[in-house]
C-alpha cells in the first residue's frame, strides 16, 4: 500500500508532466479549417444559416456567394433580404453579390449596373462582388480583358472600400498574375483557378506563378461530389490555394457541411 507522502509526491509529478505537455503543445503547429467559397444561389435559409454560421473564420474568413435575377419576385426578394442580412448576425462568412461578366463580352456600363443593383438592394450587407465568366482574352476576337477587370475591380474598391471583396473567377488556371498585379484598387482579391469535379482536380496542374503570391489569393471550387470530402481533401492539400468549395451543386449544401469542412484542415 502506497504512504501518504508517496502518493503526494507521485500526484505532482502527474501535475507537472502535464503541465510540460501542454507548454509542448503550444508550439506544435496546429492545423485550421480552411476558409470557404461558398456559391449558394437559393435563399434557402436552413443552407444559409448553416453556411453562414459554421463556415471557418480562422483566417481571412469565409464568404457566401449570392445570386439571383436583378429584378427578382418580391416574395423572392424577401427570401433573400432574410438571408443576406442574417448572415452578418451570424457572423462567420461575409456575403458576396454575384455579376456575370460573359468572358469580356458585356460591356462595362452593363456590369456595372448589376454591382449597383446589389449594393442598392442590400445597402451595408454585402462583402463585395464575386465576377463569374472572367478570362484573360474577350470571347470571340481574343482581344485582351485585362483592362476591363483592372478597370471593375476599382470601381468596386472605389465605391464600397478598400475592404470590398473582389473576386474573379476564370474557372481555369490563368495564363499569368495580371489580376494581382498594378494599384491595389484595381486588382483582384481572390482568384478562382479551377472549377470542375473532382476527377477534373486530379488531372489538373497548378501554374508555378501562384506560388510566388500568398495561398490567400487563389480558391478552387469543386462541384459534383456527394460522398465523404476525405478524397477532394487528400488532393487539395498539396495545392496552394486558401478557399475551398466542395459540394453536388451551387443550390444546396452538401450534408453534414460543418463535418465535410473539417476534413480539409488547411
Amino acid at each position: 500500500m502506497l504512504s501518504r507522502k508517496f502518493a503526494i509526491r507521485l500526484l505532482g509529478a502527474g501535475v507537472m508532466l502535464g503541465l510540460v505537455v501542454v507548454a509542448l503543445m503550444a508550439f506544435l503547429p496546429r492545423s485550421r479549417l480552411m476558409d470557404q467559397l461558398v456559391p449558394l444561389y437559393q435563399p434557402g435559409a436552413s443552407d444559409w444559416h448553416t453556411a453562414c454560421a459554421d463556415s471557418p473564420a480562422t483566417g481571412a474568413g469565409s464568404f457566401v456567394i449570392a445570386s439571383f435575377d436583378q429584378d427578382p419576385a418580391p416574395g423572392l426578394r424577401q427570401a433573400w433580404a432574410q438571408v443576406i442580412n442574417g448572415c452578418r448576425r451570424w457572423g462567420r462568412a461575409k456575403v458576396l453579390g454575384y455579376v456575370w461578366t460573359d468572358y469580356g463580352t458585356l460591356s462595362p456600363a452593363s456590369i456595372q449596373r448589376q454591382i449597383r443593383a446589389w449594393y442598392q438592394q442590400y445597402p451595408g450587407q454585402l462583402g463585395g462582388i464575386f465576377f463569374d465568366g472572367v478570362s484573360d482574352r474577350r470571347l470571340g476576337d481574343g482581344a485582351y480583358n485585362h483592362n476591363l477587370y483592372a478597370s471593375l475591380a476599382g470601381y468596386v474598391h472605389a465605391r464600397h472600400g478598400a475592404r470590398a471583396e473582389v473576386v474573379f473567377n476564370f474557372g481555369a488556371a490563368p495564363a499569368s498574375a495580371w489580376m494581382l498585379r498594378g494599384p491595389a484598387s484595381q486588382r483582384a482579391d481572390i482568384v478562382v483557378t479551377f472549377e470542375g469535379t473532382k476527377q477534373q482536380l486530379v488531372k489538373w496542374s497548378q501554374p508555378a506563378w501562384e506560388e510566388r503570391y500568398p495561398k490567400g489569393d487563389f480558391a478552387v471550387l469543386v462541384h459534383n461530389w456527394t460522398g465523404p470530402a476525405g478524397p477532394v481533401c487528400e488532393v487539395v492539400r498539396d495545392l496552394h490555394i486558401g478557399y475551398l468549395y466542395v459540394g453536388d451543386n451551387y443550390e444546396k449544401l452538401v450534408p453534414n457541411f460543418r463535418k465535410t469542412m473539417a476534413s480539409c484542415g488547411a
